[in-house]
């Protein structure tokens, strides 16, 4: 009875706060308008995982045995985007801007937006996947297997690479130079996914890149399609409202409907890599409880 109350509820909430999203963004062009979208697109999509799939973050991560848990995912989540968004976005490459923001409207993205961003990237890739799993096999193109040493050194490298590429971009800062930064800058997002991955396979889990790497159908669609629905929906309603501006991109001239095609490239491994964070989260989960972690 409490799992159907918390998710009617998460859908009436939800859906409120996409429609009030939209009317913000739209309509009103108020520069404020993404942490409710996030918000509400989140819920609705974690409703439709419930009634679906039987699975929900928001009953997973509200479970009294799993506070702490989201506690851990909370700062791992700031971390990330603080990095990556506002030290080297904003600050040093000056790729991107926020519009119109305060010091509260920062408090109110790393309280609430970029939490709800994963999670709603999260569900909504779970969405797509299931939908594609009706028609498509979940199974990897090519096979191989490697024994549990050499594994161990591999996600050791994976995470070893993850902090290079997170990292790489502080050459800037250095060296005193922004020769080739916005280029650059594609590597911390793959550091978040290499790292998250190379942690998970290092607590027995699976890793997100092993099906991409193998080829796997599936999961790969499933990606791209997520992409293309989230890039698509936030980016055409950041039009009207313009929360956020692009003031230097790869290839800034080749745009579509006046955003930058490297906007979307950029998509693909911050979507992947967000995803990545929450696998590695249920890993370390499981690890947690074997082996009785705080």
């Amino acid at each position: 009875m409490f799992d159907r109350t918390l998710h009617n509820w998460s859908l009436i909430i939800g859906s409120l706060s996409f429609i009030g999203s939209i009317i913000l963004a739209v309509f009103l062009k108020h520069p404020h308008f993404y942490t409710i979208f996030a918000g509400g697109s989140w819920l609705i999509f974690d409703y439709l995982n419930w009634r679906w799939n039987k699975k929900s973050l928001l009953a997973y991560f509200l479970s009294r045995k799993r506070h702490k848990l989201f506690f851990g995912f909370f700062i791992l989540a700031t971390f990330f985007c603080f990095l990556v968004d506002y030290l080297y976005g904003v600050k040093l490459a000056r790729m991107w801007d926020w519009v119109d923001y305060h010091w509260y409207h920062y408090l109110e993205m790393y309280l609430f937006m970029n939490a709800f961003y994963i999670l709603s990237m999260h569900e909504l890739f779970s969405l797509i996947y299931s939908r594609l799993a009706l028609v498509l096999s979940d199974r990897n193109l090519f096979h191989w297997q490697v024994n549990s040493r050499t594994q161990r050194k591999i996600y050791q490298l994976l995470v070893l690479c993850g902090v290079l590429f997170l990292l790489s971009p502080l050459y800037s800062f250095f060296l005193k130079t922004e020769y080739l930064l916005e280029y650059v800058m594609i590597l911390p997002f793959l550091g978040m996914l290499f790292i998250a991955d190379g942690f998970s396979g290092l607590l027995g889990g699976k890793l997100i890149l092993a099906d991409i790497i193998k080829v796997n159908f599936l999961k790969i669609l499933s990606f791209i399609l997520t992409v293309i629905v989230a890039a698509s929906a936030t980016e055409a309603l950041n039009l009207f409202a313009h929360e956020w501006v692009y003031l230097k991109m790869p290839f800034q001239s080749v745009q579509i409907l006046g955003v930058p095609v490297a906007v979307f490239i950029g998509w693909l491994p911050l979507v992947v890599g967000v995803i990545a964070v929450i696998n590695f989260i249920k890993n370390f989960e499981r690890v947690r409880f074997k082996k009785n972690i705080f």
